[in-house]
């Protein structure tokens, strides 16, 4: 900072710097202290009071002053009421009018959140002044809806959160009730924070299981229901006749001699019949089957953007709990089949095609074997007919949507499933899709988000070499050239780029950096597994085996001399381990006899310093021993 330097780098750690001081501030405002004991407090109740409002009066000039300032005025109203609300209601002001909710959301968003001490802390503390916020005004009203929403839904993730959500009545408890109440009519956010609740933990997700399960009312527009079903009475109106919601299932049903209330808007009416929100579920999956049967024109948006958000809402409930399968199998299976129809259209919805995919991946933890055969029984995989390969609904996504768009939610919930089922005999067409579509071209793809590129590549290498544990998945991996020419791409990335990238990251264990360094560590890991195989005659003839016998091109190091100098890269010794056993299979093998490969030779000059490295790295005490090149 010192230096002038204003990159992109340094903005990003300025940030992060802002966010955490205003996190200590508030920490020290101490927010839940004051609603146990508001006279008794340090701060709010006694002498300091005076001396902190001064420190608070000199902020505002930078947005991540927003958070301690909201702090002050909150406290000022948990512990002296309407008349502390008075005198700090100016700094709230401030802070919402410089989008204070926003800031709270993106240091719960930083990268030093992976650390989980600080990830609790952080948590906590937006935590504290959301519900006090929540529980003292209305953020709707002050035009804070979006962004208190935002800020629920992430902070429910969390497991600490969602065990204290659950038991405390107060707080965000009433913004879920809220949302509970007007449900159906407004599905997203409810489905949103339950989503949230159901990735917290097991426990948590047990909860909203049942509290989704038990819903006190029944929210609808009037201009949906027969008049002449209805009557007024004193309290609103009342059924006259059982009314289905539903078109084609009375499977939801408003039972006669219900009593609604018309809401404010008057065109909103909540009716006092308990619902189980999960019937409410399957109702609008099978909704939408039935517009798609009629055409893709018959396909509601509106409709179709529940029934996604439904599906999101199990593929978390199940990622959390496999064993709440046999409670799910129902709307699993029918959000499948709704899939399955979509196939038939030209652009198939790709969010609701991503979740339908994480589902089954949950469930194939267990049972790989049938979820592969169920899945392939319809069109959203890769299949092959003959030697034809048959791309699928995830081919079609990822020419058609994925690589113009920059996002790839249906590719990597495919690659994520790929990686569960790999070792399945069964799974050779998806192998062969990746082999063929994924690995040698994602590098030249457009990203939105630049992490995607690393996450395509893990899950890629991951699948592809689970799949080379069984002879005929080897076999087929060694005599396709084209993996051979991506993971020499991959492996000759070198030491240097990656730990460039590793200084870029703000945390040492999270970022591009540390997934760059498990992607090579991958393909030095299957190329050897591949040298070593009884097929390694066909990677070492074919490019790999020109790579290692050429000279090297230009300024690049010969390829040997690549994987040498990932020896000198401390921060993953498991990197430096895969590249020595790498070297070590090259230099042992003959599937050549004419033309032997002599690893010293194409060390050259940088031979002596190359087993000085590995020498000094074998006699450090804290270091993972090294193979021996052979």
């Amino acid at each position: 900072l010192k230096s002038g330097d204003e990159g992109e780098g340094c903005q990003q750690l300025a940030l992060a710097v802002g966010h955490l001081e205003a996190a200590l501030m508030v920490q020290l405002l101490d927010l839940p202290g004051v609603t146990v004991d508001p006279e008794n407090h340090n701060i709010f109740g006694g002498e300091k009071g005076t001396e902190v409002e001064k420190v608070i009066s000199g902020l505002g000039d930078l947005r991540p002053h927003g958070p301690p300032m909201l702090a002050w005025m909150l406290g000022q109203f948990l512990s002296k009421g309407q008349e502390g609300l008075q005198t700090a209601q100016r700094f709230g002001e401030v802070a919402i009018g410089g989008g204070v909710l926003q800031v709270l959301l993106q240091t719960l968003q930083g990268d030093y959140t992976a650390h989980g001490l600080v990830g609790d802390i952080l948590h906590s503390l937006v935590y504290g002044i959301l519900s006090a916020l929540v529980q003292a005004f209305d953020p709707a009203s002050m035009g804070l809806g979006l962004d208190t929403h935002r800020l629920v839904v992430k902070l429910l993730a969390h497991r600490q959160i969602a065990h204290h959500f659950w038991k405390n009545p107060m707080g965000l408890s009433l913004y879920f009730e809220e949302l509970k109440s007007q449900f159906p009519l407004e599905h997203g956010p409810l489905l949103e924070v339950c989503t949230s609740l159901a990735s917290a933990s097991p426990l948590s997700c047990t909860k909203m299981i049942s509290s989704l399960s038990s819903l006190p009312s029944f929210t609808d527009t009037l201009d949906y229901i027969p008049q002449s079903i209805l009557r007024s009475v004193p309290s609103g109106l009342e059924l006259t006749q059982p009314y289905f919601p539903y078109t084609g299932t009375e499977s939801v049903c408003i039972p006669p001699g219900s009593v609604g209330t018309i809401l404010p808007n008057g065109v909103t009416v909540r009716w006092a019949a308990p619902q189980n929100g999960w019937q409410l579920l399957l109702a609008e999956i099978g909704h939408l089957a039935s517009q798609v049967t009629s055409g893709a024109g018959s396909v509601l948006p509106a409709c179709l953007e529940r029934v996604t958000n439904s599906a999101l809402l199990v593929a978390a409930v199940l990622s959390s709990d496999s064993s709440l399968a046999p409670q799910l199998h129902q709307i699993s299976h029918a959000l499948l089949l709704v899939m399955d129809k979509f196939s038939q259209v030209s652009s198939p919805p790709l969010r609701l095609m991503a979740a339908t995919i994480d589902i089954f991946s949950s469930l194939a933890v267990e049972t790989p074997g049938p979820v592969l055969a169920k899945l392939g029984r319809t069109s959203l995989l890769p299949r092959l007919t003959g030697d034809q390969l048959h791309p699928g609904v995830v081919g079609q996504l990822l020419a058609g949507q994925e690589t113009v768009q920059g996002e790839y939610p249906s590719l990597l919930a495919f690659l994520k499933l790929l990686t569960v089922t790999a070792k399945e005999n069964c799974s050779q067409a998806c192998i062969a899709f990746v082999l063929g579509e994924v690995l040698p071209h994602f590098s030249r793809w457009r990203y939105d988000l630049a992490s995607d590129r690393e996450k395509v590549a893990k899950l890629a290498l991951t699948a592809v070499m689970q799949h080379g544990q069984h002879a005929e998945g080897l076999h087929m991996m060694a005599s396709d050239r084209g993996l051979a020419r991506s993971l020499l791409v991959l492996s000759s990335t070198g030491d240097r780029a990656v730990q460039t990238l590793l200084e870029n990251q703000t945390n040492w264990e999270v970022g591009r950096g540390a997934d760059l360094v498990d992607i090579v560590q991958l393909s030095l890991t299957i190329l050897n597994m591949l040298v070593t195989s009884p097929s390694g005659h066909l990677v070492m003839t074919g490019p790999v085996g020109h790579a290692i016998r050429s000279p090297p091109a230009g300024a690049a190091p010969h390829y040997l001399l690549t994987l040498a100098h990932y020896t000198y890269f401390h921060h993953k010794p498991e990197l430096a381990i895969a590249a020595v056993k790498l070297l070590s299979s090259i230099s042992v093998d003959t599937s050549d006899q004419n033309c032997p490969v002599s690893v010293l030779a194409c060390l050259s000059s940088a031979a002596t310093a190359v087993r000085d490295q590995l020498l000094a790295r074998l006699a450090k005490n804290m270091t993972v021993p090294l193979v021996v090149i052979r």
